[in-house]
């Protein structure tokens, strides 16, 4: 993995694992929750989850979250998203732990996956 400049630091891109849970603070004052399926050279392939915390969830696990619904009082989530490195830690994210990724995770990737070639 490669340091990236953000702003006036430099993150390791290492801090970030395949895996890992990582809660973010949003605009509303709430926290989400995303984790991280794949890294490849530029990119996070990331899960975001519609659930919103009040507190910074540090002990949630990925069993109890879940994507939502475009109706669903919490709104929705992405199974698969690729975010750029630098953009993904331009974001002010903290671990909270890693896991297993399983294959129905990864099912939006491996569409992804097909859609690039």
């Amino acid at each position: 993995m490669t340091d990236i400049k953000v702003g006036n630091r430099i993150v390791n891109s290492s801090e970030i694992v395949e895996g890992g849970l990582y809660y973010l603070p949003n605009k509303a004052g709430k926290f989400s929750v995303s984790k991280v399926l794949v890294i490849d050279d530029f990119t996070f392939h990331v899960r975001i989850y519609a659930n919103k915390f009040d507190k910074p969830p540090l002990e949630v696990n990925s069993s109890e979250l879940n994507l939502g619904s475009v109706d669903g009082s919490d709104g929705f989530g992405i199974g698969h998203a690729p975010i750029d490195k630098e953009g993904f830690l331009n974001e002010l994210t903290f671990f909270i732990r890693q896991e297993s990724v399983s294959e129905e995770e990864l099912e939006g990737y491996k569409y992804y996956l097909d859609a690039m070639q």
